[in-house]
């Protein structure tokens, strides 16, 4: 990249930078660095040959006379005619996969002019990515001329930088969603339907939320455009849908929920505080039916609640009465609507009568329909059969449950009596003279919110690494601002302790002085620091919500030298060793630490050994760290720290990889292939 940079600057010093080797030139050296430069350039062209498997010195050009690097390592590079074109077949480096690009138009004989040549950028990942403000399509080559980069200072600047591609121009953040990709949700797995409308609700989205227009069923599935996440969304019950009973399992297939189970990734109840205001006064004990009212149309129930009615409709009293049930509907059908009654008007009804018979046609848990909600926005007592945890969801003492009770005599008799004794009946209403207790409200705090923004916010948080409160139903933050200490080394999320050989003596002491955040416009002198006596340049990057470490030679390295990076989670020094990080090996070549809530993956290209330390000190119960063993052959070095939320609602996935990590990861091992022509 800096060739074509260079040569399109008049720069004397020219070099093609591929983003896995980014080699150090003349224009990156301090003042004092200067006497290395013929050591460096004679370095660099070892390293080429060694890593780059270039062919001769590569000095046979015009312009700059720059090293001339070919991205195809396996077979070259190949010319196809077609008329007046040139035709560039690239190897892939990342699987080797071929990619057929028209170039340019042959403009006479510029093919050895630095100062005329194009730079190809190829993009092996399947998602699209950002180099230096350019997008680049999946599969794809950017072709970057010298006359682009005459009239793009900015372009040439950052390529002259190095710095690496990113997947998105924002780093994702809870508060910054809608400047990112949209989440979009399909009706249909891999649908080619691109009519999505932005999703908008009454309260608001605070998510980029947009849904593929069409009818959706009662039972339906959902799908994560770009991905292959599929959600099983109703508000049914499993009793009845097998498929909504949830499998514990499931999100090891990438299969989620969206029901009436809380034990769903984004439950999706029955109440709202939109749709039902429960808090309204009670009946007037004297001016209503003292029985209960009975509406279902369903007389073939699988939890066989019409037996319970029957049971309560049959019970006789000491005085030979029974205990009043109006069934006004199909199911059990016995009394007629007075006049100015209206059965339309559920709701009416129910505020008729002290009682209301709050009957689900499933005893599942969670699975509490509008027949206790609507009771108990009537102002009538709702007896209660169905979910089993029922109590866990109404408010205190709001509601008469049926299987309290050995039959449904014994409740006729208790009804009875609550109907006889106003003091009784009245105790049931005393919730609603005082606020909704802290229980309730927690637990249904997050239908303020539409599910189906929350579906996206789920998505959203998966997607980018984030954290989701499962109860609140919002994404947050997790630990990843980049902060420097006093001395410019890291100090958050990580912190990092280098040494020149071995590891048996680095000090583990958090960071002391003023922390610095880091962005996108901090210059080269505060992103990079020098490591090893001056040998090497550590430079940082912040970009999809990982950081990248740049490690460089800038002098001679001896070839038997070894370095030594020690990285350790902040969170353990914020909690005052409060928590204890565990340390595990996916493979020998990666590693991770992690505490309750937060992990950082460490991922280095090339790969070097990784060790999990332990300090023997028993004063300080010091956690896990993780030391990276850097021998000189290994250089330049590419460092990934990936932080991200640990999945503690699943149950097994806690120590699992999760969804960003792989993404991050799969990035970082296909990176930007150049070439230029």
């Amino acid at each position: 990249a800096a060739a074509t940079a260079h040569a399109a600057t008049d720069a004397t010093t020219t070099k093609l930078v591929p983003e896995d080797h980014s080699y150090v030139h003349a224009s990156y050296l301090d003042n004092d660095d200067h006497e290395y430069a013929s050591q460096l350039l004679s370095m660099e062209l070892s390293l080429e040959r060694k890593l780059l498997g270039s062919q001769g010195d590569g000095r046979g050009g015009g312009g700059g006379g720059g090293v001339r690097i070919q991205s195809c390592r396996r077979h070259g590079t190949q010319n196809f005619e077609n008329g007046n074109t040139t035709r560039y077949h690239v190897d892939g480096l990342a699987g080797c996969r071929h990619v057929m690009l028209a170039a340019k138009e042959k403009q006479g004989d510029t093919t050895n002019s630095t100062a005329n040549s194009t730079l190809l950028v190829y993009n092996p990942h399947d998602q699209p990515r950002i180099l230096c403000g350019e997008n680049i399509a999946p599969d794809a080559v950017l072709e970057i001329t010298a006359a682009k980069l005459r009239n793009d200072p900015n372009l040439n600047e950052c390529l002259l930088r190095h710095e690496p591609s990113r997947l998105h121009e924002h780093i994702p953040a809870p508060d910054n969603a809608m400047e990112l990709p949209p989440i979009r949700i399909r009706n249909k797995p891999g649908g080619r339907n691109t009519n999505f409308v932005q999703f908008h609700d009454d309260n608001g989205c605070d998510m980029n939320c947009q849904e593929e227009q069409g009818r959706v069923g009662i039972v339906a599935q959902r799908y994560i455009d770009g991905t292959d996440w599929r959600f099983q969304c109703s508000m049914e019950g499993g009793m009845y849908y097998p498929q909504l009973v949830i499998q514990p399992q499931a999100y090891r297939e990438n299969r989620f929920y969206s029901t009436t189970s809380f034990r769903s990734e984004v439950p999706a109840a029955y109440f709202s505080w939109s749709e039902y205001k429960i808090q309204t006064p009670p009946v007037n004990y004297s001016d209503v039916i003292k029985g209960a009212s009975f509406l279902a149309k369903n007389c073939a129930s699988r939890n066989h609640r019409e037996e319970l009615v029957r049971e309560i409709m049959g019970w006789r009293g000491e005085k030979n009465t029974s205990f009043r049930v109006d069934a006004l509907s199909v199911c059990l059908h016995n009394a007629e609507p007075q006049e100015g009654w209206d059965l339309r008007d559920k709701l009416d009804i129910m505020r008729r009568y002290l009682f209301h018979l709050s009957l689900e046609n499933s005893n599942e848990d969670d699975y509490i329909t509008e027949k206790l909600w609507g009771a108990l926005e009537s102002g009538s007592i709702p007896v209660y059969f169905g979910a089993p945890n029922a109590k866990d969801h109404a408010p205190h003492h709001s509601i008469i449950v049926a299987t309290d009770f050995s039959n449904g005599g014994e409740l006729a008799a208790y009804l009875d009596r609550v109907a006889r004794n106003k003091t009784l009946y009245e105790s049931y209403h005393a919730w609603r003279k005082k606020p909704l207790d802290n229980r309730f409200v927690r637990k249904y705090n997050h239908t303020h919110t539409h599910s189906l923004c929350r579906l996206c916010r789920w998505s959203y948080a998966r997607r980018f690494g984030l954290a989701f409160d499962h109860e609140t139903q919002k994404v947050e933050k997790v630990g990843r601002n980049v902060c420097l200490d006093a001395d410019g080394w890291l100090s958050g999320p990580v912190i990092e302790k280098w040494q020149d050989e071995g590891i048996t003596t680095v000090s583990w002491l958090a960071a002391s002085g003023d922390q610095e955040g880091l962005d996108k416009n901090m210059t080269n002198a505060i992103r990079s620091k020098r490591i090893g006596n001056g040998q090497l340049r550590r430079t940082i990057w912040e970009h999809d919500g990982v950081i990248d470490l740049h490690i460089d030679p800038v002098a001679f390295v001896k070839q038997d030298a070894t370095f030594s990076l020690g990285l350790l989670l902040t969170e353990a020094f914020n909690d005052h060793w409060g928590v204890r990080p565990v340390g595990r090996f996916r493979h020998r070549e990666q590693a991770w630490i992690q505490t309750n809530e937060s992990r950082i993956t460490v991922l280095t290209r090339p790969k070097v050994e990784s060790v999990l330390a332990h300090p023997k000190s028993t004063s300080v119960p010091a956690p896990a760290r993780i030391v990276l063993i850097i021998p000189s052959k290994s250089l330049p070095l590419r460092i990934r720290i990936v932080v991200d939320n640990v999945d503690s609602f699943h149950k097994g996935a806690k120590d699992e990889e999760t969804y960003f990590a792989k993404q991050m990861e799969k990035d970082f091992y296909q990176p930007l292939e150049f070439l230029r022509l």
